[in-house]
């Protein structure tokens, strides 16, 4: 507690007397990024925005290392520079690289709701940005001493929109917004477009962790006996990490098909977002595959279970949502920093999927194919 005030009470002090000018307007952007391939993707809405608002202003990524997510922004025309940031530096080598930042003359600081703070308090007291942005949470005060803009944070609000929200003290308002996501990366491999066609399965989701939000194995057996029966022209092809590999080759086994092709394992980022493009329809749980395919504009099936829907649910024209009928009042998903610590429970059942409607899903397959 006295920890906490004593840190409060040296960033006040540290930006006392720091005055923003009326007229503000940026010359140097900053936006670290910590979080995943879906989230990174989610914020490319708000990059084309900063850029189409202020085309003359620098906008630097500061991306986690070796998280090689930040590629799919590499050929982008609205950011200008991109840093990565190696996670085995030590507290020193931190701050010897803000150090050097300073000599980039960063005057504007955005810091999304889902960043890992860490070590940017210091970063923000070494650079001493003009304008500090952040999301503010009720149960955490103490960035009220960091932001010199705070913006409210609520969960049941599009992560999009969140992002958005962000560039209000930036005069970039909230409205008539194209709600668009993108990739640029040419580096996508350049395969051979295969002579059938093929609908893609991601069988896991979480890096093969465990996760209350993936379809049980029964459910993908019913679902592609369905596919397998219906449209027998169309070859399946299951992605995912090697994690999951073990139960990719298992499903395979039990549905005993040859038009199934095991791809879990086997893909790097560009290749996957190339089997991905060459799809004719992505079945998927919410997840960075879902918004890959998104952006993409491939016609996709998302499958929600307990995820916070609202905040994460795909926005393209060709992309469908299946939600599960399960009435758990479980939700995953919820940021670590928001006050609904109430809503994450303990449930006894493997998946929050184990009671969506399989022939919803179908009459979704049925409808883009």
């Amino acid at each position: 507690m006295l920890y906490c005030l004593a840190k409060k009470i040296l960033f006040k002090s540290i930006f006392l007397f720091q005055k923003t000018p009326e007229n503000f307007i940026p010359k140097v952007i900053f936006i670290p990024i910590t979080t995943g391939i879906g989230n990174l993707i989610l914020k490319t809405t708000t990059f084309r925005h900063i850029k189409n608002n202020y085309p003359n202003s620098k906008l630097i990524l500061y991306c986690d290392y070796p998280n090689n997510n930040y590629k799919i922004l590499e050929n982008s025309p609205y950011i200008d520079k991109i840093i990565i940031n190696k996670k085995t530096f030590s507290f020193f080598k931190y701050i010897k690289q803000f150090l050097e930042l300073r000599k980039l003359n960063i005057d504007t600081v955005i810091l999304p709701f889902d960043v890992s703070m860490n070590y940017f308090y210091y970063f923000l007291c070494i650079i001493k940005p003009k304008k500090r942005i952040g999301h503010m949470f009720k149960n955490r005060n103490i960035e009220e001493s960091l932001f010199n803009e705070k913006i409210e944070f609520n969960d049941i609000t599009h992560e999009i929109d969140l992002n958005l929200n962000l560039l209000e003290p930036l005069n970039i308002l909230n409205e008539k917004i194209d709600y668009k996501t993108e990739l640029y990366f040419e580096e996508i491999e350049k395969q051979t477009k295969p002579e059938y066609n093929y609908i893609v399965i991601q069988v896991g989701a979480a890096n093969g962790t465990h996760s209350l939000k993936i379809l049980p194995i029964e459910g993908f057996i019913i679902i592609i006996e369905k596919i397998i029966k219906f449209y027998p022209n169309y070859k399946i092809i299951f992605i995912g990490t090697n994690e999951e590999n073990n139960k990719a080759k298992s499903l395979k086994d039990k549905l005993n098909s040859n038009n199934i092709i095991n791809k879990c394992g086997k893909t790097d980022l560009p290749k996957l977002i190339s089997i991905l493009n060459d799809s004719s329809l992505i079945i998927c749980h919410d997840s960075g595959i879902m918004h890959i395919g998104n952006a993409l504009n491939i016609p996709l099936i998302a499958l929600y279970g307990a995820t916070n829907i609202k905040r994460t649910k795909p926005l393209g024209k060709n992309s469908h949502i299946v939600k599960s009928d399960n009435n758990s009042n479980l939700k995953i998903g919820i940021h670590s920093n928001s006050q609904n610590d109430d809503s994450i429970c303990k449930i006894e059942e493997k998946s929050t999927l184990s009671k969506i409607d399989h022939n919803k899903i179908f009459e979704k397959i049925k409808e883009i194919l």
